[in-house]
């Protein structure tokens, strides 16, 4: 208890400190200005000099002020939360929602808290749902991959197509659904990353479909029809002679 005494009975007297010692600023920055003083006198600037002078009179400076009837401003509410002309609006947005949001905390009770505060967690893990959700294609796992990141997927590799029912493309070699000798040939080969045509034609040769894929020269069309096609022929009975 007497601990706390003497800390009130401190902090009070560093109130009463600072209040004497703003006082006598502003005393002395009323002499100044209307009782005049010594002043340094600014440097003067020729037509000639092109360099910025950076100095400026104390007593222009209008950020600090002692009085705290300057110092503790009050902020107007304005019917209707308007705005007041000249001051940044997100400022005024944001000073605005803290005066609103410490009033109604002032008049919650505790059911009420709680209620916020759980409509609080569940937004904070709607949203990190979300974050989750919307992670780039190349994080997720290939069951986690949902339509719209295959859209993008196919945007990504310019990966046009047209008719019904056509499967995903292949995102890496792993991911595909090819026998592991075949992938062991792929590797041989210096196939690491497979081109977009054979992303995109390998799942479709793999059902056995007809296909027309159009790409230009270089981009891996032979290998797109092969593998499908090496495939099914190993998957054929061997013949014995």
């Amino acid at each position: 208890m007497e601990r706390e005494t003497n800390g009130t009975e401190d902090e009070e007297g560093r109130q009463k400190i600072r209040e004497e010692k703003d006082k006598s600023k502003e005393l002395h920055a009323i002499k100044e200005r209307y009782l005049g003083g010594v002043k340094k006198r600014r440097r003067t600037r020729h037509l000639n000099d092109r360099k910025f002078v950076f100095e400026w009179d104390a007593s222009e400076d209008t950020s600090i002020d002692y009085n705290p009837l300057y110092k503790e401003r009050h902020q107007v509410q304005l019917l209707g939360r308007g705005f007041i002309a000249g001051i940044d609006l997100k400022q005024q947005k944001r000073e605005q929602s803290r005066f609103y949001g410490d009033l109604m905390e002032k008049r919650r009770t505790l059911e009420e808290k709680e209620q916020e505060e759980a409509r609080l967690r569940k937004l904070r893990k709607k949203e990190a749902k979300q974050r989750w959700d919307d992670r780039h294609w190349s994080q997720k796992k290939l069951d986690e991959m949902t339509d719209r990141d295959w859209r993008i997927f196919r945007e990504d590799y310019s990966i046009t197509t047209k008719g019904g029912k056509i499967p995903n493309p292949i995102r890496s070699w792993k991911d595909s659904s090819l026998p592991p000798h075949i992938l062991e040939v792929i590797d041989k080969c210096g196939y690491k990353e497979p081109t977009p045509i054979q992303r995109q034609a390998i799942p479709i040769g793999l059902q056995n479909r007809d296909i027309i894929g159009v790409a230009e020269t270089g981009s891996g069309k032979t290998a797109a029809f092969l593998i499908p096609l090496l495939v099914w022929i190993t998957t054929l009975p061997k013949i014995d002679r």
